[in-house]
């Protein structure tokens, strides 16, 4: 089950996107094969890296504080400010920035090593 609120399941795109890119660009253009396990593998590194760097851009610029709305609670009369909350997984967008190339570092020393 996938748990996104407001714009967060944007990441999940950002990944299928950057990996189908990467391994598209590693195989077909630049034509690397699977000889070497070391540079085989380094497109994970790249497309984890790539959908992170997106992620943070696009979670920084949609949950900045200008965004946030602020209007009156209609029974107080104080003021309320609603802050935007997209979230993946219930963690915010951009700190996918953060947790997506270190998942690619982790499945590249995996397969790295296991080749």
């Amino acid at each position: 089950m996938i748990i996104w609120s407001g714009w967060g399941i944007i990441v999940f795109p950002i990944l299928i996107v950057c990996i189908g890119g990467t391994i598209f660009i590693w195989s077909d253009l630049l034509g690397l094969n699977e000889n070497v396990p070391f540079i085989a593998n380094l497109w994970y590194l790249l497309a984890f890296s790539l959908a992170g760097s997106l992620s943070w851009l696009i979670g920084k610029r949609i949950n900045q504080p200008s965004k946030h709305h602020v209007g009156l609670h209609r029974h107080t009369g104080q003021d309320v400010r609603v802050k935007p909350r997209h979230t993946f997984f219930y963690i915010r967008l951009e700190y996918w920035g953060i947790i997506l190339p270190i998942i690619g570092i982790i499945t590249y020393l995996a397969f790295s090593i296991n080749a």
